[in-house]
């Protein structure tokens, strides 16, 4: 896994036969298109279910609420907010893969507005 500033965004990168794979930023809406597949989602660690699963509050509704499968115990420490390199479940859960922290100031409707652009076909050439 390679993390790369590009174009002025954090992007999580797979080099595969070296092909380098982008891994998309979702949001939890759009997740449901995403099963099988790696994905990265940002929002805020609102409980712990036990030491193997915690939900993630990925905006201003209850379903943008997501339950994350993985170890607490790599939970950064601090961090309220957190990006969740991971994949998308059958059930719409993220299996996580990688989790970074964010600190506790976190504008989680910002980081919406930004995937949401990044989805645009207009921009479909940049990211």
């Amino acid at each position: 896994m390679v993390a790369m500033m590009d174009m002025g965004r954090l992007d999580q990168q797979q080099v595969e036969g070296g092909v380098v794979n982008s891994v998309p930023f979702v949001q939890a809406e759009t997740l449901a298109h995403y099963v099988g597949k790696e994905v990265v989602i940002a929002g805020k660690v609102t409980a712990t279910i036990d030491n193997n699963t915690y939900s993630l509050s990925c905006g201003e509704t209850n379903t943008s609420t997501v339950k994350v499968i993985g170890t607490t115990m790599h939970l950064p420490p601090g961090s309220e907010f957190v990006q969740v390199h991971g994949k998308v479940l059958q059930d719409g859960s993220v299996e996580q893969i990688h989790v970074f922290g964010f600190g506790s100031n976190f504008d989680v409707a910002t980081w919406n507005k930004m995937v949401a652009v990044t989805t645009l076909p207009e921009y479909s050439t940049i990211f």
